[in-house]
């Protein structure tokens, strides 16, 4: 069972090709415009001059003023980070062309950090390194780092299927969708482990976040997008315990010192997607705002919730913001 809040989510943009991963950073927003609707007909390698480069990277004021767009004409932009200076974002590249890049946050010529990847997802930051992955291969993707002035790419995992991926401290952690786990790898290097225990391990596992020393995460569920639930457990794979279930389709997850916000995708041809969110220790799950049409990336900051609103096959994406409820709902 979910409870309601009485707050009303905002349009900040509209009219957004695809949008995919967002990002709050100081006073911005930023997010991938993917520029074509996300599929796994993958067929053979592209050559670059035949790829169709629709995509974008945008940013704004998170008061909904200042829309530009940082780098036009990307290829599948998908994964975004953002430090105190850069937004870093990954080009899918599902037909080739998967790539790493950064820009200023001010602005500026796009600087490519890797080359020559295909299948690129999410992205993340840790000091002088930018650590991604692959996600396609069914158990024989990668987890990768290159460093944020570029150089060689160093492969840190090999034959996974990393979906999320969250920073803390030394070490990255991802969830493998295939395999259902949660694992684990210092950034310098280091032997991969399996954070969940092998019991545990669940098909479906999507987004993830960190904070404090607790990883939460979402799984997406069974076939059908029903049955999805969020989690939460120590970095160490110890403390595990549900937070919710019966969610339609989790994919991405956002955490702050009181509640942890999650988005349910639901169904690719209608607008029955949602934003909820569930105190961090525990109690009702919350429904933030519904009637969502594949709400997709979800950030946080002290005052609001922002999200992105996929809306399959059309240019019709949104990116949209929520003021936080005053106290989190508690049982």
């Amino acid at each position: 069972m979910s409870a309601s809040t009485g707050s009303e989510p905002i349009v900040l943009a509209s009219g957004q090709d695809h949008p995919y991963g967002i990002v709050a950073e100081g006073d911005f927003l930023y997010w991938t415009n993917y520029g074509e609707a996300p599929s796994f007909d993958v067929g053979g390698e592209l050559p670059a001059g035949h790829r169709e480069d629709r995509g974008a990277v945008m940013a704004m004021r998170k008061d909904g003023t200042s829309l530009v767009t940082l780098a036009p004409h990307q290829h599948q932009p998908n994964g975004i980070a953002a430090t105190s200076t850069h937004v870093f974002w990954t080009s899918y590249g599902l037909r080739g062309g998967g790539a790493v890049w950064k820009v200023e946050r001010g602005g500026g010529e796009p600087t490519r950090l890797a080359a020559g990847l295909r299948t690129v997802g999410a992205i993340a930051v840790a000091g002088r390194h930018a650590v991604f992955v692959s996600f396609f291969d069914f158990m024989d993707d990668d987890v990768m780092r290159v460093p944020i002035e570029g150089g060689e790419v160093t492969t840190l995992a090999s034959r996974q299927n990393p979906a999320g991926i969250a920073l803390f401290g030394a070490e990255v952690y991802w969830t493998n969708f295939v395999g259902g786990q949660v694992m684990r790898v210092p950034v310098q290097g280091g032997q991969p482990q399996e954070v969940t225990r092998p019991e545990a391990a669940r098909r479906g596992m999507t987004g993830i976040a960190v904070r404090d020393g607790a990883l939460y995460c979402t799984n997406a569920g069974d076939a059908g997008g029903s049955g999805g639930t969020v989690l939460t457990m120590r970095t160490d794979g110890t403390g595990s315990r549900m937070l919710a279930r019966d969610q339609r389709l989790p994919f991405r997850i956002a955490v702050d010192e009181r509640c942890v916000y999650w988005t349910n995708m639901g169904s690719a041809d209608k607008a029955d997607g949602a934003i909820m969110s569930v105190p961090i220790d525990g109690g009702t799950p919350a429904v933030l705002a519904s009637g969502q049409r594949q709400p997709i990336g979800i950030a946080v900051d002290d005052a609001a919730i922002y999200w992105v609103n996929l809306a399959h096959g059309s240019k019709e994406g949104q990116v949209m913001a929520l003021a936080k409820p005053p106290h989190p709902a508690r049982v």
